[in-house]
């Protein structure tokens, strides 16, 4: 998850940079994030919904696999993880076991 976050944390440096330095605006309507350590073997199209995370790959609910869609969306998904984890866990686990990490 840091380096989600510190992948969103480059890419919005370089924005603002692009943006000459003004901070409240945005330079990118659409963000794909994906694992640098996974073959993807058709094209993904960024453009094809507001925001996508796939169903395989998850650990207890969680997944960062991929994520692309929106910037709203996919700054949530990649810069506001850690103080969505208990939240996340407490609204969407089913099992107590789950929550503390023991499978279900």
């Amino acid at each position: 998850w840091n380096s989600i976050h510190g992948v969103w944390d480059l890419m919005r440096q370089h924005e603002v940079r692009l943006l000459q330095g003004n901070e409240n605006e945005k330079y990118y309507d659409q963000i794909g994030l994906f694992r640098s350590d996974a073959i993807y073997t058709e094209p993904i199209h960024i453009y094809d919904a507001d925001a996508i995370s796939p169903s395989f790959g998850q650990y207890n609910g969680y997944n960062d696999r991929l994520f692309y869609g929106k910037y709203k969306y996919a700054k949530i998904w990649a810069s506001k993880r850690f103080h969505f984890a208990t939240t996340f866990e407490e609204t969407y686990m089913e099992h107590e076991s789950v929550r503390k990490g023991k499978g279900k």
